[in-house]
């Protein structure tokens, strides 16, 4: 082979090796540049998506804490039997369920279990103690483990056997206002398909919004099959996170 030959095929060698090595380099850059973009699309999107299922939710959670600071309803834990303070009570239970959002609300005490609820359509107006709570009742595990747990706070999306609803429910411990004492449990339900459509189910392209609690069990995805229900009083090794 000619001296000239060989120096061609050593300068096509080089152009390769340096297309190659070109190319790695883009390669890389335009990988990290899409990772990099990837992650802030989703770092926004996530805040967005917190936001939107905030807003609502935060008007109702102080909503809650100031039925759960109310000093009439306090009362009731300690004077049961007090007849004018139970319509007292009830008269104030109705002024926070025209507050909330969804026009419902829920008291549950820890004294006795007693367990109050009125709805949108204030269906039960004449009977606003819908039953009592037990722990030997499963479905009532939620209640008492909330109690146990001493979290302030917590958002559920559980059904009601008793009520026959399911709802993303607002869960705020009733504290005594001298002793910090636990009387018992206030807030108020959510529809859970109007949270659906507000939050997660709206279609956004290459994005899919899920919502956690602090176990990491779903309480919000588009498909319903998914989500967590009951999720407080589930064994670790029954949730599907």
């Amino acid at each position: 082979m000619s001296l000239g030959a060989r120096l061609i095929l050593i300068a096509v060698g080089l152009v390769l090796v340096a297309a190659l090595a070109t190319w790695q380099v883009f390669d890389r850059m335009i990988n990290g540049v899409i990772e990099q973009w990837g992650t802030q699309v989703a770092e926004v999107q996530v805040r967005y998506d917190s936001a939107r299922l905030l807003r609502p939710l935060e008007r109702e959670i102080a909503l809650a804490r100031q039925m759960a600071d109310s000093p009439i309803i306090q009362d009731l834990a300690h004077t049961p039997d007090n007849d004018n303070l139970f319509q007292n009570a009830l008269a104030e239970m109705e002024r926070f369920r025209g507050n909330f959002g969804a026009n419902n609300y829920f008291i549950a005490y820890a004294h006795n279990g007693a367990y109050y609820y009125n709805n949108a359509d204030n269906e039960f107006a004449d009977q606003r103690l819908r039953y009592y709570l037990s722990e030997d009742d499963p479905d009532d595990a939620w209640f008492y483990r909330l109690i146990e747990q001493g979290r302030d706070i917590h958002l559920n999306v559980n059904p009601d056997t008793e009520l026959n609803v399911t709802k993303l429910w607002i869960d705020v411990l009733m504290r005594d206002r001298v002793t910090n004492d636990i009387l018992g449990i206030v807030g108020t339900g959510i529809d859970l398909e109007t949270i659906l459509a507000e939050t997660v189910a709206i279609d956004q392209p290459g994005i899919t919004t899920i919502f956690v609690d602090h176990g990491g069990a779903i309480q919000l995805y588009r498909d319903r099959n998914f989500i967590e229900y009951a999720s407080l009083v589930k064994p670790e090794g029954q949730k599907a996170i």
